[in-house]
């Protein structure tokens, strides 16, 4: 042992349920644009949940909560919740980087 003391972090999951304060990953002022470069496994989550982050055009150049209000998606904070609980189980196995608002 080098003398260094062991440091232990939660689970970025157990963060979002609240067990340490942490910001959500994204947020409904994140970009789109932001969020596919940096979590391209969120189109896979906008998909299975009917909203698309891409198009022919490229990202959605605005914040996620324009494009959740344009697809008309009933309950924003819903969906933002749980793209954040979906990247924080990939955030277990890849170090990510935190967009946001």
């Amino acid at each position: 042992m080098s003398g260094c003391p062991e440091l232990s972090f939660p689970s970025p999951l157990a963060l979002l349920h609240g067990g340490g304060g942490m910001k959500d990953l994204i947020t409904l002022k994140s970009m789109v644009e932001d969020i596919v470069s940096s979590y391209p496994q969120a189109i896979g989550y906008g998909i299975e949940n009917g909203v698309s982050f891409i198009s022919c055009a490229g990202s959605f150049p605005a914040t996620l909560g324009d494009l959740l209000r344009v697809k008309g998606v009933s309950d924003p904070e819903a969906f933002v919740r749980g793209l954040n609980i979906y990247l924080a189980g990939i955030w277990d196995t890849h170090a990510a980087p935190r967009l946001g608002g």
